[in-house]
C-alpha cells in the first residue's frame, strides 16, 4: 500500500519532538490477526460490503519515525469533489473510546490522554475518507498526517461494533498497542463513523502532543451528507457498482436504486454513494422512469436499464430493470415478459388464444387473432423467448446486454444450471450472475463468462478456496498436508493470526507455520499444533509473553545465553573456569561478546567504555580466551 509522494519539511520543533519518540512503530512484528497494515504481509479483501453487517473487523496503525520524523506527504494524485456520503458523527462511541483508552493507560500507570478538539474533529473526517479510502494515505495521495498539524500517530479499524470491540482489537496488536500505551503522547481525537444500514462503524485514532492541552467538551451526534474528494484515476465504471444485481418493479410503483464505489484500500468493501453523486437516466422511458434521486417508477410490463453517470468524469455503469405488470382481478391479466407490451383482456367477449406450433423443427407460438409471440412471453407460467421472426429460442441468448440460458424446451432457465461441464447461476430474473454471489447461506464466485470457479482463486487481490461444491471455505482447511486459515470473509489469511485465544502463524503462502521460526532477527517456536509458544520452556529455551526467544538473560533461577539455550549452573565456581566465582570481579564492555578476568587484557586496549562487575551482572556467558 505504500505509495511515493513529494514531501515537505515540517516545522524543525515536530522534526525534534518526533526524534524523541522515534521508536513508536509504525507496524507491529509480533502477532496481530488480520490486520491492513502498510507493512502487513497479507492486506485482507473483503467479499462483505459495508451495508451487509457482516463485514470482519479490520485495523491498522502507523506513526512518525525518526528516520522521516517531520517529514509529511503533499497531495500529488488529481483529484474531484464528486462523491456524495452520508453518515452520522458519533461523538457518543468517540468519547467511550477515550474513557476505555484511559483505563489501558491508567493499569500502566500512564496519564490519561486528552481528548483534544482539532484532533477530534480530525479524526472524524479521517474517519470519512475510510468509508471510501481504508489506508493511512489519504485519497487525495497525500499523508494521513496532513489532516492536523498535531497529529503524530494514527490507528485505524472497521467492522467493530462497540467501543469495546475496537480497544480491544487495538489493544491486541502490539503496533497498534504502542500507540495507545505511548508515555510521551498527551492528545486524542477518535473518530468514529455510523453509515446507514450497518451496525459497523468506521474507527479512527489520531494521537498528539500538546504539553498543555484543554478538553474538547462532548458534541452530540450529528448525521453529515459530505461532498468528498476523490483520484481522478479512480473514476472509472470498474469501480463502480449497484447495490442489487437487478431491480423488479411493478408497475406503477417504486423502487430506489442504490450505487456505491469499491473501497480503494480494501478489496471488495463498498461506499453506499448518495444518489446526488450521480445523474440518472433509463434505457427505456416507455417502461419505467428515474428521478434526480435514483427513485425508479415502473410504467409497464418489460425490462430496460437505469443508468448512473458521474458528470464530467468516464463513469456511467447500468443495472437491469424489470417491470412487472399490477395484478388484476380479471382473467385477462398479462401474458407478457418484461420488454414487450403489456396485453390486458379486451373490452369485447372476444378472447385471444394461443398454441404452439412446430415447422422444420423449431417452435413458435401462434395466437388465434393471427399473430404470433415476439420477444418474452409467459406461457403457461413459464417464460419463454422469440426472435423478431417468431422463433423460439434455445441455449445462451445475451438480451438487452445480460445473458439469459434457455433450455431445449426454450423455457428460461433459473437458478443453479450445469451447461456442458460447468456450473451456472441464474437470478430469478433469468440474468446469469458473475462475480460473487451468496445462495442457501453460502458465497460462491462465477468469472466473468458466468462460469463456477473451484480450487484456489486469487480474485481482488487475495486468495480464497472455494471447495469442490463451489462454496467458499472459511476457517481452517487442510490441503495437500499444509494446514490453512480463511477469515470469515473467506481471504486467506498470512501473517500472525489470533484464532480462539492462540496466536499462529501462516507463511506469505498461507501454509501454518510449525517448528522453529525466524522473523526480523527474533525466534519464534510453532507447535505441531501450529499454536506459538509463549510464558513457557520448549526444552533448553524460554519464549516471553510475546513469544520471542529469550537471550542473555535470566529466567527465574535460570540463565540462558546469546544463543537463548539455558546454561546449567550458570555463574557457580563449579561452571566457571580460571578459578571464577559467581562474585570474582571482571571486565566487559557493553558491544562485547565475552567477559574479562584482568583490566589488562589485550583486548580491552582500544576499548574507550569498560565496565566492571560480577558475571551475573557482565550479562556475558562466556569468557575471553586471552585472558582467562
Amino acid at each position: 500500500m505504500k505509495k511515493d509522494r513529494a514531501s515537505v519539511k515540517c516545522s524543525p520543533w515536530k522534526r525534534s519532538l518526533s526524534v524523541m519518540l522515534a521508536g513508536v512503530l509504525c507496524v507491529s512484528m509480533v502477532p496481530a490477526a488480520a490486520f491492513a497494515s502498510d507493512a502487513d504481509e497479507g492486506h485482507v479483501a473483503q467479499i462483505a460490503s459495508i451495508d451487509s453487517n457482516n463485514a470482519q473487523p479490520q485495523t491498522s496503525s502507523i506513526a512518525i519515525e525518526e528516520n522521516d520524523a517531520g517529514i509529511a506527504a503533499q497531495a500529488t494524485t488529481a483529484v474531484m469533489d464528486v462523491l456524495v456520503v452520508s453518515g452520522v458523527k458519533n461523538y457518543t462511541d468517540a468519547y467511550e473510546v477515550l474513557r476505555l483508552v484511559n483505563a489501558e493507560r491508567a493499569k500502566e500507570g500512564l496519564k490519561p490522554l486528552v481528548m483534544d478538539k482539532d484532533l477530534l474533529e480530525a479524526a472524524m473526517t479521517r474517519a470519512v475518507e475510510q468509508m471510501y479510502c481504508f489506508d493511512h494515505t489519504r485519497p487525495d495521495g497525500s499523508s494521513w498526517s496532513t489532516v492536523s498539524s498535531k497529529a503524530f500517530a494514527e490507528n485505524i479499524a472497521m467492522g467493530q461494533t462497540t467501543p469495546e470491540s475496537v480497544v480491544q482489537t487495538w489493544m491486541d496488536s502490539a503496533g497498534h498497542r504502542a500507540n495507545i500505551m505511548n508515555a510521551s503522547y498527551t492528545t486524542l481525537g477518535v473518530g468514529a463513523i455510523n453509515v446507514k444500514g450497518s451496525s459497523s462503524l468506521w474507527w479512527v485514532q489520531l494521537f498528539g502532543v500538546d504539553q498543555n492541552p484543554t478538553a474538547a467538551a462532548q458534541p452530540a451526534n450529528q448525521s453529515f451528507t459530505k461532498r468528498c474528494a476523490v483520484a481522478t484515476d479512480r473514476l472509472v465504471n470498474a469501480n463502480f457498482q449497484f447495490r442489487s444485481a437487478y431491480y423488479t418493479v411493478q408497475a406503477g410503483k417504486n423502487v430506489q436504486a442504490e450505487a456505491r464505489i469499491i473501497n480503494s484500500g480494501w478489496g471488495n468493501m463498498v461506499c453506499p454513494l448518495d444518489p446526488s453523486t450521480f445523474t440518472w437516466s433509463m434505457g427505456d422511458t416507455s417502461i419505467a422512469s428515474v428521478n434526480a434521486q435514483g427513485v425508479i417508477t415502473g410504467k409497464k410490463a418489460g425490462k430496460t436499464k437505469v443508468w448512473a453517470a458521474i458528470p464530467n468524469t468516464p463513469v456511467k455503469f447500468s443495472v437491469d430493470v424489470t417491470v412487472t405488470a399490477p395484478p388484476q382481478s380479471n382473467n385477462g391479466s398479462s401474458t407478457n415478459k418484461p420488454g414487450s407490451s403489456a396485453t390486458t383482456k379486451p373490452s369485447t367477449p372476444t378472447k385471444v388464444t394461443g398454441s404452439w406450433k412446430q415447422s422444420s423443427g423449431r417452435w413458435w407460438y401462434s395466437y388465434s387473432n393471427g399473430t404470433y409471440a415476439k420477444g418474452w412471453k409467459q406461457i403457461s407460467g413459464t417464460w419463454y423467448y422469440f426472435n423478431a421472426s417468431g422463433w423460439m429460442l434455445t441455449g445462451w441468448q445475451k438480451i438487452g446486454g445480460s445473458w439469459y440460458y434457455l433450455k431445449s424446451s426454450g423455457a428460461m432457465a433459473t437458478g443453479w444450471q450445469k451447461v456442458s461441464g460447468s456450473w451456472y447461476y441464474l437470478h430469478s430474473s433469468g440474468a446469469m450472475a458473475t462475480g460473487w454471489i451468496q445462495v442457501g447461506g453460502s458465497w460462491y464466485y462465477l468469472n466473468s463468462s458466468g462460469s463456477m470457479l473451484t480450487g484456489w482463486q486469487k480474485i481482488g487481490g487475495s486468495w480464497y478456496y472455494l471447495k469442490s461444491s463451489g462454496a467458499m471455505a472459511t476457517g481452517w482447511i487442510q490441503l495437500g498436508g499444509s494446514w490453512y486459515y480463511l477469515k470469515s470473509s473467506g481471504a486467506m489469511a498470512t501473517g500472525w493470526l489470533k484464532v480462539g485465544g492462540t496466536w499462529y502463524y501462516l507463511r506469505s503462502s498461507g501454509a501454518m507455520a510449525t517448528g522453529w521460526l525466524q522473523l526480523s532477527g527474533k525466534w519464534y517456536y510453532l507447535y505441531s499444533s501450529g499454536a506459538m509458544a509463549h510464558n513457557r520452556w520448549v526444552g533448553n529455551y524460554y519464549f516471553d509473553g510475546s513469544g520471542v526467544m529469550v537471550t542473555s538473560r535470566w529466567v527465574g533461577s535460570y540463565y540462558v545465553g546469546s544463543d537463548g539455550k539455558w546454561i546449567p549452573n550458570y555463574g557457580s565456581s563449579s561452571s566457571i573456569g580460571g578459578g571464577q566465582t559467581d562474585q570474582s570481579i571482571v571486565y566487559w564492555t557493553p558491544s562485547g561478546s565475552v567477559y574479562h578476568t584482568t583490566d589488562k587484557c589485550p583486548a580491552l586496549s582500544r576499548s574507550k567504555t569498560i565496565k566492571s562487575g560480577t558475571i551475573a551482572q557482565s550479562g556475558k556467558s562466556r569468557a575471553c580466551k586471552d585472558c582467562s
